[in-house]
């Protein structure tokens, strides 16, 4: 039987406070210490863990191709399956595909010479044609919809 992860996590903490109650009932402060410091960096990773999930719990295709690149290297290592599938679901879908176009061209960024005006515009016009001709935002704000359950969590900009 496979244990629910926020039991074990419960579990984890119970032990070392347990163990700080132990060893305060026998005066040893340096056991006290140690658990205590186990308990903070047990808390620590698990504030961190909830924080991950609720940027993970977004649409916005930016934050999500972040946390995707971020966690790339360990993907590879341990889940080619899912880099594969997150791949072909951007590659698939033609709105996906052109934020990711959008995302990565501003993420290149802009090279040029900040005197050169005409290379700074061509990056501007790169970046609006991607925006005008390649995404639907009609689809995207229906997909955005859908993804949320039906309510709509939209930026001001997909209305």
């Amino acid at each position: 039987m496979v244990k629910n992860k926020s039991n074990t996590k419960q579990e984890t903490l119970a032990n070392y406070i347990e163990v700080m109650q132990e060893a305060l009932s026998h005066n040893d402060y340096d056991a006290f210490e140690v658990a205590r410091a186990m308990l903070d960096e047990a808390v620590s990773d698990i504030r961190n863990d909830e924080d991950l999930r609720k940027q993970m719990n977004t649409t916005n295709f930016g934050v999500l191709n972040h946390i995707f690149e971020s966690e790339l290297p360990l993907l590879l290592k341990t889940n080619k399956k899912a880099v594969k599938e997150v791949i072909k679901t951007i590659k698939e879908d033609s709105n996906l595909l052109a934020e990711f176009n959008f995302y990565n061209t501003i993420k290149e960024g802009y090279k040029g010479d900040m005197a050169d005006k005409a290379d700074a515009e061509y990056f501007l016009e790169k970046l609006v044609k991607i925006v005008s001709e390649d995404i639907d935002l009609q689809s995207v704000k229906q997909k955005t919809q859908e993804s949320n359950g039906g309510e709509q969590h939209m930026p001001k900009y997909l209305h």
